[in-house]
């Protein structure tokens, strides 16, 4: 009767044993906790790339940042139109310029004509007539002037207006023939009319 229990309870243990084997073969494995250290993503960050100098300058080109630039050549430009001769007559660009370089020729031949060293009459006469002819300016710089020293005693012919750089309306410039040469004479229009403000011999004038 012993024997058989004790077979009973060896088919018994092994019995159980084996239940327990195959419960811990079927349960699903317990998930394993993640680390503190692998809780965030990983997210790979790429290195800076440094261009080298030979992908910074394009392809066939040369690097001239030791060199200064060449600058372009200039070729030289003649000027245009002839030069002016300084002693032709102006060309009045209308009828009402035509009639002011008139105003200015018979202004400079009447002042002329009273300036011109005097024959007969007195210093005295000869300033009053002559400044009236001038400016302001004029009357300053020629006052005390000795008629005797005039180099021209006459006017020997008409007056010509010559080109100049200002507008017409300041400042015009008549080439007068006397017996001594030509003289240039600066004339200027003022409230009180055309006013001589200066005359003085044309260097190598022709008589």
């Amino acid at each position: 009767m012993r024997r058989y229990l004790g077979s009973l309870v060896l088919a018994a243990v092994v019995l159980v044993a084996l239940w327990f084997l195959q419960q811990r073969d079927a349960a699903p494995p317990s998930p394993s906790q993640p680390s503190a250290t692998s809780s965030a993503p990983t997210v790979a960050v790429p290195a800076p790339v440094t261009p080298s100098p030979a992908a910074a300058t394009p392809t066939g080109t040369t690097s001239t940042s030791t060199s200064s630039p060449q600058a372009p050549a200039v070729n030289p430009v003649e000027p245009e139109g002839d030069l002016v001769d300084p002693t032709a007559p102006a060309t009045a660009r209308d009828e009402d310029q035509a009639k002011q370089f008139t105003a200015y020729a018979k202004a400079a031949e009447a002042f002329m004509a009273d300036f011109a060293r005097p024959a007969t009459v007195t210093e005295q006469q000869w300033w009053a007539k002559v400044a009236l002819h001038l400016s302001e300016q004029a009357v300053t710089a020629y006052e005390g002037t000795d008629p005797q020293n005039v180099p021209f005693t006459t006017v020997t012919g008409p007056a010509t207006i010559v080109p100049s750089d200002a507008p017409s309306q300041l400042l015009a410039i008549a080439r007068v023939p006397t017996d001594a040469g030509w003289y240039r004479v600066e004339m200027t229009t003022t409230g009180d009319g055309i006013r001589i403000t200066r005359a003085s011999p044309e260097s190598g004038g022709q008589r």
